[in-house]
């Protein structure tokens, strides 16, 4: 991706402050993207915090399992910016249990967040990303969303419906300037999930594999700026297929 062909561009992204976006964050900023940055806590992390100041992005703090808060954030950026170029829609939560352990709440919790916040996002920004002339909606998906698992009744469906969601955009959208894109990714080395980081650094010890953010982030701009890649990308780390198969 050339730098002079991105300035003046406008992403958004979610989960900005999480392993995949901070480093997605980092990519744009590198490439003179400007990057209005959505996460749940009130304030940037000292990493989101130095783009700020460099203005090189904005920040908000925004509960995305929560529609009104989706409604006031699309009201503040529709006065501040006329276009969005990208949305990339990488906030989300692993809670994986059993079904009799796991309760209404983890299961709304993972719906509301995984699928209806994209689905939401995706609706309310249709008329700025339609002002831009190459617009991307960007999904993170889960190879989750792909293999079935025991123990991951909520992230499965989560999953499984935004990898729908996003196959059915392509098609209404395909004689529409916006593209949308999947990412169906395996094991990242991210604190995402049950056990967070020290776990898969153990498990990363006995010989399983796992993707960087570093590595995602580049794979998602490598599929953002080519209008030609296809619709869904898979990203599995070896031997991934094979342990969830």
């Amino acid at each position: 991706m050339e730098t002079n062909e991105q300035n003046g561009k406008i992403a958004i992204v979610t989960g900005a402050g999480g392993g995949i976006g901070s480093a997605l964050v980092k990519k744009l900023m590198e490439n003179g993207v400007f990057c209005i940055m959505v996460d749940m806590h009130e304030s940037p992390n000292s990493n989101l915090a130095g783009i700020i100041d460099q203005n090189k992005g904005a920040y908000f703090s925004v509960d995305l399992t929560d529609i009104s808060g989706i409604d006031k954030f699309y009201d503040d950026i529709s006065v501040k910016y006329d276009k969005i170029d990208f949305l990339f829609n990488v906030a989300g939560i692993g809670i994986y249990k059993k079904i009799g352990d796991l309760t209404i709440e983890d299961w709304n919790h993972s719906i509301d967040l995984n699928l209806t916040a994209p689905f939401y996002l995706t609706k309310k920004l249709i008329y700025l990303l339609q002002k831009s002339d190459t617009p991307v909606v960007f999904n993170i998906g889960s190879g989750m969303g792909v293999f079935p698992m025991a123990g991951r009744s909520a992230y499965c469906a989560s999953k499984f419906g935004l990898r729908g969601l996003t196959l059915s955009l392509a098609n209404e959208f395909k004689n529409d300037r916006i593209k949308f894109q999947l990412l169906t990714l395996g094991s990242v080395m991210t604190g995402f999930g049950a056990g967070g980081i020290d776990s898969r650094l153990g498990l990363q010890k006995t010989g399983k594999q796992y993707l960087t953010p570093e590595s995602v982030s580049e794979r998602i701009l490598e599929a953002t700026m080519d209008r030609n890649s296809p619709t869904e990308i898979k990203f599995y780390p070896e031997g991934y297929r094979e342990e969830n198969t």
